[in-house]
């Protein structure tokens, strides 16, 4: 759910990296974010947001121009689909896309980058 957390501290000091704003993503339609050297993939989903490495675990190209299904993504270089609400290969199970952790403030979207 979009709602504020409280007790946060400085996000920034703690390896959060503020993203866009909610009313930024459309529902089920994955933005490309990029800080210093992280490409992510946003996906806003049932009132969640996820965040994943914008790499196929394949072959490591990027997925932002893959096409999208409901809430499957499709790899545009070699067509392996990913569940966008979990991030599981339906193509190979052994592969996953990497996560990031996300968190809402004040609308705004915070990613955890390591």
């Amino acid at each position: 759910p979009f709602h504020a957390m409280n007790d946060t501290g400085n996000l920034e000091q703690n390896g959060w990296v503020q993203g866009p704003s909610v009313s930024e993503l459309e529902e089920v339609r994955p933005v490309r974010f990029s800080h210093e050297d992280h490409d992510i993939l946003l996906v806003r989903m049932d009132r969640k947001v996820m965040a994943f490495r914008n790499q196929c675990p394949h072959m490591g190209m990027p997925l932002d121009g893959g096409m999208t299904d409901g809430a499957v993504i499709t790899c545009p270089w070699h067509g392996f689909r990913f569940d966008l609400s979990t991030g599981e290969c339906m193509t190979a199970p052994h592969v996953q896309l990497e996560p990031f952790p996300v968190r809402v403030e004040d609308q705004k979207i915070w990613i955890r980058l390591g």
